[in-house]
């Protein structure tokens, strides 16, 4: 009868820590075969391996103490070492369960400590499915609390335990009987991530454009609620804009959930930290990065049985707008805009989590990737009577958005760069070089400046002129449809005001959302199409950048000189004609004057 109470006050306080844990299930068994299962579902597969979940046992039955249960024999070494603090063998709390699953996880390759695990294994349908099941031949041994180690991945599991409880039969009398005591355990990852979102879909934009981005995460789900763990937490979420963006400081909005925090102003300090509740200077609309600390917020804890984290699990949005400059990076180089979350993980660990978006412009007869530059359209000129042309400078273009060339486009062309303030520590990448009538741009983060030379940079303008090759820079191009009209013709030619319909389309991943390739079409006909190649690791670094053209588009004028007039043949000739027919008759007159008056 004895025995009978202490496996009954055994199944209780089993019964009692387990309902005070997160994660944690008891299965009481009935009448029936000999067998229980524990199974554990959704495990992430996050690498190239199989990852490795196993149950370590670390309660057993033990008819022998006044509980009728006791540690296995490697933890009360380990407690008895010091190394693990339990309070109440009768209810361990989460926080001394993490500890045993981290004890394991440092000591359990260690021979001496004699901790052994059983691997739970793989469904061979269902991959987030793993299962053991134990022969109840086995039993007493097999009843008691286990935790569950997952190992070979880099997702964070929350602390798990089960447990294998024994019936008593009909009659009374207890037996080791474990039917149908299936415990389901279902993880839950402790990992934090963060999403970046952009109304423009497309990812391209044309300088001076105006974006709407969203920063979605969470607040972590803590159950360690120990002081020192506490202390330790730390949640924050930064965003780092590229040069080519400005932050518009005066459209951030952050929500908890979805509670506006209107008391969370711009830090004006040189780190650009936000600070939850405190009302600070806002002057400064040019910074990069900018960080939102959360820390105090993710740490707050609501006092009950048991102490909760009061916003654990509170989805954090952040909404802002930036605009692209004129410091953009153009062609297969991204505009990026990257999202991070920092958050504690574990006791002394912190762990980051990323989200980056990519915005492209495009030039025409400019800049495309590396040392890659784009000859889309030249301008030339019509010579002589035998057809033959050449580079044309000094034609002025317009570009508009309709074919009546009505609606124009304000775009970039290079200009001279003002370089009064360089010295010779001044990197000059992003700037261009003009070489043989084509604008180079400088992508070496190690050049710097050379008063010898001339240096160009991106400027707002309504037209551009051609140069001595003649190219026709124009940067900062949306995707989308446009016509380049000539508004004024070099000297000694006539004005082809034709316009000239120039599409820009581009593809970009599904996946990453970085551009594949882009295509230039000048006159209803593919004129190029530029193809990147990336790594293989997803880095995102490109390797080449291959062209595919089928001729460049020449726009032509013809010399003043080589024009017929109106009238088929010409004015010309009727101009000579009509002259040596005046000189005739007046030389006829003349003599027949001279005639009549030697008769007289």
């Amino acid at each position: 009868m004895k025995l009978l109470k202490k496996f009954m006050s055994l199944l209780f306080v089993i019964a009692l820590a387990f309902s005070m844990l997160t994660n944690v299930t008891v299965a009481n068994a009935e009448t029936g075969s000999s067998t229980a299962t524990i199974t554990v579902n959704g495990i992430v597969q996050d690498g190239s391996g199989d990852v490795i979940v196993t149950a370590y046992q670390i309660i057993e039955l033990d008819s022998s103490t006044s509980t009728g249960y006791k540690y296995v024999s490697w933890l009360q070494n380990a407690i008895d070492a010091g190394e693990i603090s339990i309070g109440k063998i009768e209810s361990p709390t989460k926080d001394e369960l993490t500890k045993i699953i981290t004890y394991i996880k440092n000591n359990k390759d260690d021979t001496s400590k004699g901790i052994s695990g059983i691997d739970l294994k793989k469904d061979s349908v269902d991959e987030s499915k793993y299962t053991y099941t134990f022969d109840g031949s086995n039993a007493p041994e097999n009843v008691g609390m286990y935790v569950i180690v997952v190992t070979n991945t880099s997702t964070d599991y929350t602390s798990m335990a089960a447990s294998i409880g024994v019936t008593k039969e009909t009659d009374g009398s207890l037996t080791y009987d474990l039917t149908n005591a299936t415990i389901d355990v279902t993880q839950k990852s402790s990992n934090i991530t963060i999403d970046k979102t952009t109304t423009d879909a497309d990812r391209d934009l044309a300088i001076g454009d105006t974006v709407d981005f969203t920063i979605t995460t969470e607040i972590p789900s803590y159950t360690n609620t120990d002081q020192t763990f506490v202390n330790s937490i730390v949640y924050t979420i930064t965003d780092t804009l590229s040069e080519g963006l400005d932050l518009d400081t005066s459209s951030i909005v952050i929500k908890i959930g979805d509670v506006d925090t209107p008391d969370l102003q711009i830090d004006n300090s040189s780190t650009g930290t936000y600070a939850y509740n405190t009302i600070v200077d806002t002057t400064n609309a040019a910074l990069a990065t900018f960080k939102v600390d959360l820390s105090s917020i993710a740490k707050t804890i609501t006092t009950g049985t048991p102490d909760k984290y009061t916003y654990a699990g509170k989805t954090v949005t952040i909404t802002y707008s930036a605009t692209l400059n004129s410091n953009a990076e153009t062609g297969f180089d991204p505009n990026t805009n990257k999202a991070t979350v920092t958050y504690t993980n574990t006791l002394g660990e912190e762990k980051t989590y990323s989200d980056t978006t990519y915005h492209y412009t495009f030039e025409i007869d400019g800049y495309i990737w590396s040392d890659k530059n784009g000859s889309e359209i030249e301008k030339v000129g019509k010579e002589g009577t035998n057809g033959t042309t050449t580079a044309l400078e000094g034609a002025e273009f317009k570009l508009y958005s309709d074919e009546d060339c009505t609606q124009s486009v304000n775009f970039y062309t290079c200009k001279v760069l003002d370089t009064t303030s360089f010295d010779s520590s001044t990197s000059m990448k992003g700037y261009y070089l003009k070489e043989n009538g084509a604008y180079i741009k400088i992508t070496d983060e190690a050049t710097t400046f050379d008063s010898s030379k001339t240096y160009y940079t991106l400027e707002s303008c309504s037209s551009t002129v051609s140069t001595s090759a003649g190219m026709i820079h124009i940067a900062g191009l949306d995707v989308g449809t446009y016509y380049l009209q000539e508004s004024t013709a070099p000297e000694g030619y006539t004005l082809n005001s034709t316009p000239v319909k120039i599409v820009i389309s581009a593809k970009y991943s599904d996946t990453t959302g970085r551009l594949e390739s882009y295509t230039i079409s000048i006159g209803d006909s593919e004129a190029t199409k530029y193809t990147a190649t990336y790594t293989a690791d997803d880095s995102g670094t490109i390797t080449d950048v291959s062209k595919s053209t089928t001729a460049t588009y020449f726009f032509q004028n013809t010399t003043v000189a080589s024009l017929p007039s109106t009238g088929g043949i010409g004015t010309m000739v009727f101009t000579v004609v009509g002259c040596g027919l005046m000189i005739a008759a007046a030389a006829a007159f003349l003599v027949s004057r001279r005639r009549r008056e030697e008769k007289e």
